[in-house]
């Protein structure tokens, strides 16, 4: 690191995510979000002060792993530490995280930057990202990205149309039957009805897992030493 490089780790390293005096501080919530113990959330916050370091003097675009990520994500919704101390008075810069557009040539360009972010680490702080945050550029991207958030909701797709249709006509019709026959067939016609119902409903409405949520990113780049502003967003569909 040349003397301007040097004083930029050193304003990062000397940033405070956590308030002191809050129940619920940056470092806890970042733990809990993520089902992590807060010695690991800790230590993914160090990998974010990296990862912003390098944001600043890479001069190729620089992505994050999918923990260093979910910090980033975290640290956003902070607008006045994000923007206002850190970017404004920190860095000097904004960093901006922008969502993929998707494709075959996004998820090459950010797997290119996230190897090059690699290799900026080690050149910089003269040792390999640890493994247990940073995922190594063959595992980055070969699979769908799942959230590594607690799951505590059903996700329910919403009937189609056509579900919706064969739902009513159906009510219709077995009430219509059940009003056409005795008496006493008639509650076995309506159960059946409702039996028919709830099948479809169902197999309408199954759980869906998630890997195509929009929310999701493959990963962040984009920044630069180029320009003042900076420029971050995510890659991977």
């Amino acid at each position: 690191m040349n003397h301007d490089e040097e004083r930029l780790w050193l304003d990062i390293q000397a940033f405070r995510f956590d308030k002191h005096d809050v129940e619920l501080p940056f470092s806890k919530r970042l733990a809990r979000d993520n089902s992590w113990s807060l010695g690991y959330a800790l230590r993914v916050i160090d990998e974010y002060r990296k990862f912003l370091f390098l944001c600043c003097v890479c001069n190729h675009g620089v992505t994050p792993s999918l923990a260093v990520d979910e910090a980033w994500h975290l640290h956003l919704c902070y607008t006045q530490s994000y923007w206002v101390d850190l970017c404004k008075n920190t860095l000097g810069r904004e960093l901006h995280h922008l969502p993929t557009e998707g494709g075959a040539t996004e998820s090459e360009k950010y797997l290119q930057f996230y190897t090059n972010t690699f290799a900026s680490y080690t050149h910089y702080f003269d040792e390999q990202p640890p493994p247990d945050i940073w995922l190594a550029p063959d595992k980055r991207f070969e699979h769908p990205l799942k959230s590594r958030k607690q799951d505590t909701h059903w996700h329910i797709r919403k009937p189609n149309r056509f579900t919706i249709l064969f739902i009513l006509g159906t009510i219709v019709c077995f009430t219509a039957l059940a009003m056409t026959i005795e008496e006493e067939y008639r509650i076995s016609i309506i159960g059946i009805g409702v039996v028919v119902v709830i099948v479809s409903a169902f197999l309408s409405m199954q759980r869906d897992d998630g890997t195509n949520n929009h929310a999701l990113c493959g990963g962040c780049g984009g920044t630069g030493c180029t320009n003042d502003s900076g420029c971050s967003g995510c890659g991977g569909d």
